[in-house]
């Protein structure tokens, strides 16, 4: 339900938790919600999705990832009305009058829309071809084409013999046509055909034939259009429910190969271009039905010539051959260039913060634009080879008729008249309908090859094992592969222990990826130029004795960067050597029953990887599998949130238990986040958790899991994001109170908490070091000793009862300072994006479309975006083609006469040059146009992406990843590949048909008298028709992205799905979304159909009605009623045809409406670079900082989230930033960053008043360590600078620590002025925070900082503190000096740590106690020996084992090494 459901059909309870306060909690209405759904799919699924649609009725998906909310029965679609029509309605298609008339009505929603029939859900076509494609799987050489072809088969037999029948009663037309004009010719021919049959008057009969049989082709013709289309909507959804199954499954391996964006391009385009072969399967060997059919009756009327013509037609062959399997090639350069640059769009978009805080737009727009240039490239090529392919096709029946009546007339000496020449003029205009549609239909079906070869080596990929987590309570080992949708489940194992729940025996386990020293290509890794100064040695000796995972980067940050360097993208041909993937070794764990193991280590050592090992998803190459006993819950390291109600994200599916959701809300203390969400637990919850802080999506995960109620919770460093007290409480009242009876595996970096853990494992580079208790470890005087002491733990650890005093004082103090009605949006940080209006708790609003006519501004911008004087050109060449092709109809006509009393050269020559004049210019007019428009596509794309990158971050809050990626995937694909070729159809047929018109009424006058009639009603079916199919259009595209939002969301967070089994869920969910959108592509084009059989019957009337008219006419010359006849007969194509493609043209301008919805319509930040007042380059010297009344809010309407704030900074002070959640603390340095700009007041950075200058300029000179690390694809360095080491997309090849650890070189490198550490260390254990911190102070010894942390110990030291609550600034003062107050709330926030804590931070504020003496010496190192020095005896104090330490070689140590806490 969506957090802006109707108040009728919600309930609210009041409970009030045991120590919280009472919480208002919505209850569920009754309709069906999907985060209820049974986790399991039954075995009818079928019926169970025909409950849950019938319950829910009118189920309507919102474009807010997971959320649905429901509608009222009455509001809600109908059945499908086609189901529940008789054969006659079906025939006519006149089931679609109730949606028509709706749509003539109003602009149509999605609720308007009927259900699908129920063969085409997607609950129903993902069985029967699943069915066939796992018998596929089992093949080693895979093949999509062929379950597809046993899944559709029987279809495509009905569709091609209603072809079939088609195409023969086609061939009748020019039967009937010679007939007429032999009439009118002759008169009473009794050699006639139609005499013998007829009699006398058969001239009339054959005038009403070309009524009757193209009516009955009419109808078959449109039943094959429907049924084909079905069928590829089947096939769509049957592909797309393939690729999001197999994401569900694939292996690590196979996620490093294939990237979120390259997945997502497959999932969007490449199933699209493969569903739109369909039609055109048929249309391909009916053409040479056609083909040879004429042929044949040209024989029986001209004979032999006939065949000489067919010969020319045949040497072209060759030609097209060629030009095929040139645009094949470019085709599969175009999908490559294609993928990759949505790839870098989607990491960019995915790490938008990071991009704007480091003013490295210009970079990734350059890395974007390059891939671009390659794509457009191939697109240009291929642009040549289309235009020629075009002109062969529709110039091939004019040159074949200009060989043909040569020999005809000059060699077999046989006398041109009009039934014989008008007769054959019709027939190879039947040549050209099928030859006219061999561009698109080769183009389709080579799109579709390479779209099915990309898709059949995605499913091909290696998934994970079925079998690699066994069940310790089964008897027997089982290893059948699971079916398809089925939960990943253990598989069988013997198990003799009862009470062992989790067990690992002598494994090992790595990370897939290639051997080791393999080369492998460097892929656009972006080199930002970032720059730094060359640090020397020391700063070398604090990484690496802080991190010997981390030792790669030290020889990077001895050497100078340049600091101007451009921006440059490195050349895909480099390669970079692939180094040794992280492995577990001899790794042995056996946790019993109700028992809280603690897995502990430094960076790099393993932890993560264990998590990831015990949960299945790294492979195993020794040991016996992983056993289990019971269900699995997990909470990851970096928490995966939903975009969707937090309920919906804590419930995570299952069943609403008011009593036990308000026991979990309290464990994992939400309920005072609770209290203050403008819509409760309903509230909304941005994409990625961008509306929430660190510690809330980490609580919010956690009681994910809590609520799971699982037998084995594996936890990752769960505590790493909170306060103190906060960590306390989730400790004692979630880990070892609500989950006391659990089996718990706690990955942590909190030290403090193991003396209450039952055994703990500490990880050394990836094997066990030692084990045991807490008591054993200490007293066995083993390394876990020298890292509690080097950690501070040991002496500031609490026990259980000293952990109820910390969560009682932070309780309570919390409570004290909070503001029960103050909303979230004005409770400080992200928060305020929560509440889009006061009261709700929507975030992410529907996606907005345009309603009505297209507005005329979107197709000048189009057409005059690019040129202005081209276009007039293209429009120019159309009417000479037109006119062109007239006056040949003419000059035919004239040589029958004879009217000039000339010889054959002089007819002849002159029609072959009016021919070859044809062909030419078509050639020239169809190359300018798809020209014109690539033109045009290349200027759209560099301004959306111009406008995107300098879109403020407010509207990347609100806006999902999907949404903005579908215009630069499907939308762009539009304009790139088919918008042009839409144009110049729908232009040639409005010419035609504008012609055709002028020509029967010049030819015969009292055609009028049908022609008015028929053309009113003609603009009224167009108009009725095009409201409905504009409407569905949009409807169509808004109902897209909530399908790709969801994909990549769950690409997102497939470890937490895998790990709850919840993949049948997600794809049920996936399922709904697609039928929602199916419905409206159906119905589209079932209005197609619609259309065509009223315009084809009001065609053929016409035909009718002009050859009756010729035939009645007195004086008239046969030449003359042929050139009529023969244009009403192109005139019934064109008609409907000009509709249809008048329709997609508008349908597919939407996408350049939407493009320009995000190029012209997002306000954009201020100015990247304010010419007229650059700061200079040396700014700023000496990062001096003054606020002075600084206030801002998030947008307009909302209240202040800082009010008044004013401190200064001296140049080279550590100011510490301190406050709960919502205080303001995120808020503070988004205005630094100009994120966000201030409502009132202004910072000065020496000097510089920063709202003044240009945000490039700004931003440049300062730098962040964001609590969420970002890594983007390429080598190390892109990252900081000179490494080649690989980093995968979201560098998930690095632990969460480690990354943070890149991050800290990037700033380093950097050598900013000012820098900002936001919570920069949470997830690193002690000993490396320790290190990072004595290394910032001192080789950053000169940076002002401003440090926002939840280790208080890590700004104890800090040159001042500043506290902020609700906004303001409350305290501001030396750490020595607020402890010293009584009252003081930072000293309150210290005595929350622990007693023995608090006093060991007074000591260090008071300078009693130096916090890194340990570290002093760095800060005397002057040389390399002496630093290695160092290190070698840090390495020795904190080793996990007692052995000799070997000398770390620092001028080698980018070269060796390759310890990371994630796959390679």
């Amino acid at each position: 339900m969506g957090a802006g459901a109707d108040n009728s059909t919600v309930r609210t309870s009041t409970l009030a938790p045991a120590g919280g306060p009472a919480v208002a909690v919505q209850e569920d209405p009754p309709a069906v919600l999907s985060a209820q759904k049974s986790l399991r799919r039954p075995s009818g699924g079928l019926d169970r999705t025909k409950s849950l649609r019938s319950e829910a009725s009118g189920l309507q998906m919102q474009d807010s990832g997971l959320t649905e909310s429901v509608m009222g029965e009455e509001a809600g679609p109908q059945k499908s009305p086609e189901q529940a029509a008789n054969w006659l309605s079906r025939l006519t298609f006149w089931w679609l009058r109730g949606l028509i008339a709706t749509g003539w009505k109003k602009a149509l929603e999605l609720e308007d829309l009927p259900l699908l029939p129920e063969g085409d859900w997607a609950d129903n076509v993902a069985p029967r071809f699943g069915k066939h494609f796992h018998e596929e799987e089992k093949k080693e050489d895979k093949s999509l084409f062929r379950p597809l072809l046993k899944t559709f088969g029987a279809q495509l037999w009905i569709t091609g013999i209603l072809q079939l029948i088609y195409v023969l009663l086609g061939l009748t037309s020019p039967l009937f046509l010679n007939s007429t004009l032999t009439y009118i010719q002759e008169g009473q021919n009794t050699g006639n055909f139609m005499y013998k049959i007829f009699g006398h008057y058969y001239g009339y009969y054959a005038a009403g034939a070309l009524l009757v049989v193209p009516t009955v082709a009419l109808l078959i013709q449109n039943q094959f259009q429907q049924m084909s289309f079905r069928m590829g909507v089947q096939v769509k959804t049957a592909l797309i429910v393939t690729v999001y199954g197999k994401s569900l499954k694939l292996s690590n391996a196979a996620r490093q190969e294939k990237s979120v964006g390259e997945i997502v391009t497959l999932m969007q385009v490449d199933t699209d271009k493969v569903s739109q072969t369909t039609p055109f399967i048929h249309i391909t060997w009916s053409g040479l039905v056609q083909i040879f059919g004429n042929l044949g009756i040209l024989i029986y009327y001209i004979g032999w010539p006939a065949l000489v013509g067919f010969a020319v037609l045949l040497v072209t062959v060759p030609t097209q051959g060629r030009l095929v399997n040139k645009m094949m090639d470019m085709q599969r350069s175009i999908m490559k260039n294609t993928s990759a640059r949505v790839k870098i769009v989607n990491e960019v978009l995915q790490g938008m913060r990071v991009v704007k805080s480091y003013a490295w737009e210009s970079p990734f727009k350059n890395a974007v634009k390059a891939v671009r240039s390659q794509e457009l490239a191939s697109m240009r090529r291929r642009v040549f080879y289309r235009a020629l392919m075009v002109c062969i096709m529709l110039s091939n029946p004019a040159v074949i008729m200009v060989v043909t009546f040569a020999f005809y007339a000059g060699v077999a000496n046989q006398t041109l008249d009009a039934a014989t020449v008008f007769t054959a003029v019709s027939l190879f205009n039947s040549l050209r309908a099928p030859l006219m549609m061999y561009p698109f239909i080769i183009n389709a079906l080579l799109s579709g090859q390479v779209s099915m070869k990309r898709l059949t080596r995605f499913v091909s990929l290696p998934e994970l094992p079925p079998n690699r987590i066994t069940d310790l309570d089964a008897d027997q080992p089982a290893a059948a592969p699971a079916t398809d949708g089925a939960q990943d489940s253990p598989t069988p194992a013997v198990s003799s222990d009862a009470d062992v729940m989790l067990k690992v025996e002598k494994s090992d386990f790595r990370w897939a990826g290639p051997p080791a020293g393999e080369k492998k290509p460097n892929l656009a890794a972006i080199k930002s130029g970032i720059g730094a100064t060359s640090f020397g040695a020391r700063t070398v000796a604090g990484l690496h004795a802080g991190a010997r995972s981390f030792a790669r980067i030290g020889s990077m940050v001895t050497k100078p960067f340049n600091k101007s360097a451009p921006a440059q993208v490195v050349a895909a041909k480099e390669e970079v050597k692939v180094e040794e993937p992280f492995s577990l070794v001899d790794i042995s764990l056996e946790v019993k029953r109700g028992q809280l193991v603690a897995i502990v280590g430094p960076v790099g050592s393993g932890k993560s990887s264990l998590s990831s090992a015990l949960l299945g998803e790294m492979d195993q190459t020794a040991g016996a599998p992983v056993g289990m006993r019971g269900s699995l819950a997990f909470c990851t390291q970096q928490a995966w949130i939903m975009n969707s109600t937090l309920r919906e994200n804590v419930l995570f599916g299952r069943k609403m238990e008011p009593e036990r959701y308000q026991r979990v809300l309290s464990a994992c203390a939400l309920n005072e986040d609770l209290a203050v969400l403008p819509d409760g637990d309903m509230t909304e919850i941005g994409e990625r958790g961008i509306n929430l802080s660190g510690g809330q999506k980490q609580r919010v995960s956690l009681a994910r899991a809590a609520y799971a109620d699982a037998d084995i919770y594996i936890l990752d460093d769960p505590l790493s994001a909170v306060d103190a007290h906060v960590g306390a409480h989730l400790f004692q009242q979630c880990i070892t109170g609500l989950l006391a009876n659990k089996t718990r595996v706690f990955v942590t970096n909190q030290l403090q908490y193991v003396p209450a853990v039952d055994l703990i494992v500490l990880l050394k580079d990836g094997h066990i070091a030692a084990r045991g208790t807490y008591d054993q470890l200490m007293a066995a005087g083993t390394e876990f000793g020298a890292l509690m002491k080097s950690s501070g733990a040991d002496s500031n650890s609490v026990a259980q009862g000293d952990l109820e005093a910390v969560v009682k004082k932070g309780r309570a103090d919390y409570k004290e300072k909070k503001r029960a009605d103050k909303s979230v949006a004005d409770r400080g940080g992200r928060q305020r994006l929560a509440r889009k209006e006061a009261g709700t708790g929507r975030l992410v609003e529907a996606e907005t479309r345009a309603k009505g006519n297209l507005k005329l501004s979107v197709y000048k911008k189009y057409w005059t975006e690019a040129s202005l004087l081209v276009p007039l050109l293209v429009f120019c060449l159309f009417g000479l083609v037109q006119a062109i092709d007239a006056y040949n109809r003419y000059w035919l006509s004239y040589w029958t006469e004879n009217k000039y009393n000339q010889g054959l050269a002089f007819y002849l020559g002159i029609y072959a040059a009016l021919a070859f004049a044809y062909a030419f210019f078509i050639y020239i007019r169809t190359l300018g146009f798809f020209l014109l428009g690539l033109w045009t596509a290349r200027i759209l794309h560099e301004g959306i992406l111009s406008s995107i990158l300098r879109a403020p971050m407010a509207f990347f809050d609100t806006t999902p990843v999907g949404r903005i990626l579908n215009r630069f995937s499907m939308d762009q694909s539009y304009i790139d590949e088919n918008l042009s070729m839409s144009w110049n159809m729908f232009l040639n047929m409005l010419f035609s048909a504008a012609g055709s018109f002028i020509v029967i009424v010049i030819v015969t006058p009292w055609f009028l008298a049908v022609l008015a009639p028929m053309a009113l009603l003609y603009a009224y079916m167009q108009q009725v028709y095009r409201r409905t199919a504009r409407e569905l259009k949009r409807v169509d595209a808004v109902t897209k992205s909530p399908i790709y939002q969801q994909f990549t969301e769950t690409l997102n967070g497939l470890p937490t799905i895998r790990a709850y089994r919840q993949q049948d869920r997600f794809n049920d969910l996936g399922h709904i979304k697609l039928d929602h959108n199916n419905r409206a592509f159906f119905l589209l084009r079932s209005c197609d159909r619609w259309l065509s059989v009223r315009l084809g019957m009001m065609g053929n009337f016409m035909v009718s009605a002009a050859a009756l008219l010729a035939i009645v006419k007195k004086g008239i010359y046969a030449g003359q009623a042929g050139i009529s006849i023969d244009y009403a007969l192109a005139v019934t194509q064109s008609l409907t045809m000009l509709v249809q493609n008048m329709t997609d043209t508008e349908n597919q301008m939407n996408a350049v409406e939407r493009m320009y919805e995000y190029r012209d319509g997002i306000q954009l930040e201020a100015a990247s670079v304010v010419e007229d007042n650059r700061p200079d380059p040396a700014w700023p010297q000496h990062g001096a900082i003054e606020v002075e009344g600084l206030s801002m809010r998030y947008r307009e309407g909302l209240r202040l989230v800082l009010q008044d704030v004013s401190f200064s900074v001296q140049a080279g002070e550590k100011i510490g930033v301190v406050g709960r959640t919502g205080s303001g603390k995120s808020s503070l340095m988004l205005c630094l960053f100009r994120l966000v700009e201030p409502a009132a007041g202004r910072i000065v950075i020496d000097g510089v008043d920063i709202a003044s200058i240009g945000l490039e300029d700004l931003r440049r000179k300062l730098s962040i360590i964001p609590q969420d690390p970002v890594l983007f694809s390429g080598t190390v360095s892109s990252l900081t600078g000179k490494l080649e080491a690989e980093v995968v997309e979201y560098g998930e090849n690095f632990s969460v620590g480690e990354r943070q650890l890149l991050c800290l070189a990037r700033v380093l490198l950097r050598n900013s002025r000012v820098l900002i550490m936001d919570e920069a260390t949470s997830s690193v254990d002690f000993e490396t925070d320790r290190l990072i911190q004595a290394t910032i102070r001192t080789h950053l010894k000169d940076t002002t900082m401003l440090i926002i942390a939840h280790r208080i110990n890590t700004v104890i030291d800090a040159s001042r503190i500043l506290l902020l609550e609700d906004g303001h600034l409350a305290e501001y003062d030396t750490p020595a000096a607020l402890l010293d107050t009584p009252d003081s709330k930072f000293a309150a926030l210290v005595q929350a740590t622990g007693d023995e804590s608090a006093e060991h931070l007074r000591r260090v504020a008071r300078g009693e106690e130096d916090y890194f003496a340990a570290y002093e010496k760095l800060q005397e190192a002057t040389d390399v020996d002496v630093a290695e020095e160092f290190v070698e005896r840090g390495e020795q104090a904190g080793s996990l084992e007692e052995t000799d330490a070997t000398k770390v070689d620092l001028k080698r140590s980018a070269g060796e090494g390759s310890s990371k806490d994630g796959p390679a």
